[in-house]
């Protein structure tokens, strides 16, 4: 006679073969991210020593990119059409290397750059507002936007054009002189007789570091330029 197979026995099997194949699904995810890591490991290793200088270059160029500086200088309305040039863009962009952008419709220059060439880019913005004071025209611009490479020696010379009691006159600076006093004490180069000069009027300077001559008032009734007095 034949036993018949117990259910449960049946059903104990079956168990058991369901048990094992979540089991190996679960041996198998584990095994496909375990695999996963290590290729992800090699991959990184092989980065690095195939480019060792890429993480160093890209944290550099962010700290740059942080370190980048952004001004926008107003400059007077009347400069605007004296400054405002493809090439004077160029000159000051070389001598600050700062990024350099007009805006004429505001009357502004924009710089971009890091803080040396945006603060020199101000410098060399704020000689050519001061210079063009007193008149401008884009030929004096171009020669302040020029860094000075120094002069040795300058020849000047006075010309009157309006004032009969001042007489022609001229003296060359280099090496240790380096003034012309003009006035109507007898200790000055140039002598005036007028009620309107002071003692020790005005003086002529030059300054060879920079290549420029100066001129500052001394007086009490003050030393006019192109109709413009001229700071004391």
């Amino acid at each position: 006679a034949k036993r018949s197979a117990s259910p449960d026995g049946g059903d104990a099997k079956r168990l058991r073969e369901g048990f094992s194949a979540v089991t190996t699904q679960m041996m198998a995810a584990q095994v496909a991210a375990a695999r996963a890591a290590a290729d992800q490991m090699l991959r990184d290793a092989r980065l690095k020593t195939d480019a060792p200088g890429a993480a160093a270059e890209a944290s550099s160029f962010r700290m740059s990119q942080e370190q980048q500086q952004t001004a926008e200088v107003p400059v007077s309305k009347k400069l605007v059409d004296h400054l405002m040039t493809s090439e004077h863009r160029a000159m000051l962009a070389e001598e600050s290397g700062a990024d350099v952008e007009w805006a004429r419709s505001e009357g502004k220059v924009k710089l971009v750059g890091s803080a040396k060439a945006v603060s020199t880019g101000k410098r060399f913005l704020a000689r050519v507002e001061m210079h063009c004071h007193w008149g401008a025209s884009q030929s004096k611009v171009t020669r302040l936007l020029r860094r000075s490479q120094g002069v040795q020696s300058v020849l000047v010379r006075l010309s009157p054009m309006t004032v009969n009691k001042l007489l022609p006159a001229e003296k060359h600076f280099g090496g240790k002189d380096m003034s012309f006093r003009l006035g109507k004490d007898k200790q000055n180069d140039v002598i005036i007789q007028d009620s309107t000069v002071s003692r020790f009027h005005c003086v002529i300077s030059f300054d060879a570091a920079k290549g420029s001559v100066y001129v500052a008032d001394l007086s009490t009734n003050g030393t006019f330029l192109n109709g413009i007095r001229l700071p004391s």
